[in-house]
């Protein structure tokens, strides 16, 4: 699996996460749900806030934000927004 499918996976996650609790994931939470180690974590959610997907607060827990929040089709628009940067 690419860093980009990884990534597209944890930004469907966090999507989901709000959809269901109505707030941000722990970096724990992403992990256990994307099958990874939490010291991978916060390597997928600075790649995900250079694209522009999300933002975070330092320092802060839970403070992941969606920068564009969508519903369904999540993963064709991460998937796509992906697909359009690796062209550049």
């Amino acid at each position: 699996m690419s860093k980009d499918e990884v990534a597209v996976r944890v930004y469907d996650f966090i999507c989901a996460y709000f959809k269901q609790y109505g707030f941000a994931p722990s970096l724990r939470d992403i992990a256990r749900g994307c099958y990874m180690s939490p010291s991978n974590v916060p390597r997928y959610l600075d790649r995900l806030e250079a694209q522009g997907l999300i933002s975070r607060e330092l320092n802060k827990p839970r403070s992941i934000a969606l920068v564009k929040e969508g519903g369904e089709g999540d993963a064709e628009i991460s998937s796509q927004h992906f697909r359009q940067r690796g062209k550049k």
